[in-house]
Protein backbone atom coordinates (compact mmCIF):
# COMPACT_ATOMS: atom_id res chain seq x y z
CA UNK A 1 0.00 0.00 0.00
CA UNK A 2 2.84 2.34 0.65
CA UNK A 3 3.98 2.16 -2.94
CA UNK A 4 0.59 3.21 -4.28
CA UNK A 5 0.51 6.23 -1.97
CA UNK A 6 3.98 7.27 -3.17
CA UNK A 7 2.93 6.85 -6.80
CA UNK A 8 -0.17 8.95 -6.17
CA UNK A 9 1.90 11.65 -4.52
CA UNK A 10 4.39 11.69 -7.39
CA UNK A 11 1.58 11.83 -9.94
CA UNK A 12 -0.19 14.61 -8.07
CA UNK A 13 3.06 16.61 -7.78
CA UNK A 14 3.69 16.23 -11.51
CA UNK A 15 0.12 17.28 -12.27
CA UNK A 16 0.45 20.34 -10.04
CA UNK A 17 3.74 21.36 -11.65
CA UNK A 18 2.33 20.90 -15.16
CA UNK A 19 -0.78 22.86 -14.23
CA UNK A 20 1.34 25.73 -12.88
CA UNK A 21 3.57 25.80 -15.98
CA UNK A 22 0.57 25.74 -18.34
CA UNK A 23 -1.08 28.47 -16.26
CA UNK A 24 2.00 30.68 -16.52
CA UNK A 25 2.07 30.26 -20.31
CA UNK A 26 -1.61 31.17 -20.55
CA UNK A 27 -1.13 34.29 -18.40
CA UNK A 28 1.87 35.37 -20.50
CA UNK A 29 -0.03 34.82 -23.75
CA UNK A 30 -3.02 36.84 -22.55
CA UNK A 31 -0.79 39.63 -21.22
CA UNK A 32 1.14 39.91 -24.48
CA UNK A 33 -2.10 39.95 -26.49
CA UNK A 34 -3.50 42.75 -24.34
CA UNK A 35 -0.31 44.83 -24.78
CA UNK A 36 -0.38 44.62 -28.59
CA UNK A 37 -1.65 47.79 -30.27
CA UNK A 38 -5.10 47.27 -31.64
CA UNK A 39 -5.49 48.10 -35.32
CA UNK A 40 -9.26 48.04 -35.12
CA UNK A 41 -10.44 51.61 -35.24
CA UNK A 42 -6.90 52.88 -35.84
CA UNK A 43 -6.75 56.15 -37.69
CA UNK A 44 -4.82 56.82 -40.86
CA UNK A 45 -1.74 59.02 -40.82
CA UNK A 46 -3.67 61.68 -42.78
CA UNK A 47 -6.27 61.89 -40.01
CA UNK A 48 -3.80 61.85 -37.15
CA UNK A 49 -0.80 63.95 -38.28
CA UNK A 50 -0.29 67.28 -40.00
CA UNK A 51 2.81 68.60 -41.80
CA UNK A 52 3.47 72.31 -41.31
CA UNK A 53 5.92 74.24 -43.49
CA UNK A 54 8.87 72.63 -45.17
CA UNK A 55 12.27 73.55 -46.50
CA UNK A 56 14.40 71.51 -48.87
CA UNK A 57 18.01 71.10 -49.91
CA UNK A 58 18.04 70.59 -53.67
CA UNK A 59 20.94 68.65 -55.15
CA UNK A 60 22.76 69.58 -58.32
CA UNK A 61 20.37 68.69 -61.07
CA UNK A 62 21.11 69.51 -64.71
CA UNK A 63 18.69 71.86 -66.45
CA UNK A 64 16.63 72.53 -63.35
CA UNK A 65 14.17 74.34 -63.15
CA UNK A 66 13.52 73.74 -66.86
CA UNK A 67 12.85 70.04 -66.18
CA UNK A 68 9.86 68.74 -64.32
CA UNK A 69 12.02 66.74 -61.91
CA UNK A 70 14.05 67.73 -58.88
CA UNK A 71 16.50 65.76 -56.77
CA UNK A 72 16.07 66.46 -53.06
CA UNK A 73 19.05 65.91 -50.76
CA UNK A 74 17.24 66.73 -47.53
CA UNK A 75 13.92 68.03 -46.32
CA UNK A 76 12.95 69.68 -43.06
CA UNK A 77 9.43 70.16 -41.79
CA UNK A 78 7.31 70.49 -38.67
CA UNK A 79 4.91 67.72 -37.75
CA UNK A 80 2.12 67.78 -35.21
CA UNK A 81 -0.35 65.23 -33.92
CA UNK A 82 -3.85 66.59 -34.48
CA UNK A 83 -5.78 63.40 -33.67
CA UNK A 84 -4.48 63.01 -30.12
CA UNK A 85 -1.25 62.01 -28.41
CA UNK A 86 0.94 59.82 -30.63
CA UNK A 87 3.25 57.29 -29.00
CA UNK A 88 6.29 55.66 -30.58
CA UNK A 89 6.23 57.76 -33.76
CA UNK A 90 8.52 56.57 -36.56
CA UNK A 91 8.99 58.21 -39.97
CA UNK A 92 10.24 56.29 -42.99
CA UNK A 93 10.70 56.99 -46.68
CA UNK A 94 11.86 55.01 -49.66
CA UNK A 95 14.92 57.29 -49.87
CA UNK A 96 15.96 56.89 -46.22
CA UNK A 97 18.54 54.29 -45.30
CA UNK A 98 16.77 53.62 -42.00
CA UNK A 99 13.57 54.78 -40.28
CA UNK A 100 13.75 57.88 -38.09
CA UNK A 101 12.22 57.44 -34.62
CA UNK A 102 10.64 60.57 -33.14
CA UNK A 103 9.33 59.18 -29.86
CA UNK A 104 6.08 60.55 -28.47
CA UNK A 105 4.29 63.60 -29.90
CA UNK A 106 1.60 65.13 -27.71
CA UNK A 107 -1.55 66.50 -29.31
CA UNK A 108 -0.79 70.01 -30.61
CA UNK A 109 2.96 69.68 -29.97
CA UNK A 110 5.10 70.69 -32.94
CA UNK A 111 8.22 68.64 -33.65
CA UNK A 112 10.91 69.75 -36.11
CA UNK A 113 12.12 66.91 -38.36
CA UNK A 114 15.00 66.75 -40.84
CA UNK A 115 15.26 63.84 -43.24
CA UNK A 116 18.52 63.46 -45.16
CA UNK A 117 18.23 61.37 -48.29
CA UNK A 118 21.56 59.63 -48.86
CA UNK A 119 21.08 58.97 -52.56
CA UNK A 120 18.57 61.75 -53.05
CA UNK A 121 14.81 61.74 -53.50
CA UNK A 122 13.64 62.27 -57.07
CA UNK A 123 10.36 64.14 -57.26
CA UNK A 124 8.39 64.86 -60.45
CA UNK A 125 6.28 68.02 -60.74
CA UNK A 126 2.50 67.53 -60.32
CA UNK A 127 -0.32 70.10 -60.33
CA UNK A 128 0.09 70.87 -56.60
CA UNK A 129 3.91 70.98 -56.67
CA UNK A 130 6.68 68.44 -56.14
CA UNK A 131 5.30 65.54 -54.06
CA UNK A 132 7.24 64.04 -51.16
CA UNK A 133 5.88 60.80 -49.70
CA UNK A 134 6.71 59.61 -46.22
CA UNK A 135 5.41 56.70 -44.20
CA UNK A 136 4.57 57.40 -40.60
CA UNK A 137 3.44 55.04 -37.88
CA UNK A 138 2.68 55.18 -34.20
CA UNK A 139 0.69 53.13 -31.71
CA UNK A 140 -2.44 55.07 -32.71
CA UNK A 141 -2.14 55.57 -36.48
CA UNK A 142 -0.20 54.49 -39.54
CA UNK A 143 -0.06 55.27 -43.21
CA UNK A 144 1.48 57.37 -45.91
CA UNK A 145 1.52 61.15 -46.04
CA UNK A 146 2.14 63.12 -49.21
CA UNK A 147 2.95 66.78 -49.06
CA UNK A 148 3.97 69.10 -51.87
CA UNK A 149 6.95 71.40 -52.25
CA UNK A 150 6.57 74.64 -54.20
CA UNK A 151 9.60 76.57 -55.47
CA UNK A 152 9.23 80.26 -56.13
Amino acid sequence: MKTTKKKRRKRSKVKVILTVVVGIFIVLAVASYIRLPSNTGAKTAQEYFQILGSTVDVGDFPNWPDTKEVLLKAISFNITAVGGDAHGVVIDSIALSQPKPLGDILKGQIVFVTLEFGGGYLSTLKDQGYPVKIRIRSMEAAGELTFYILFE
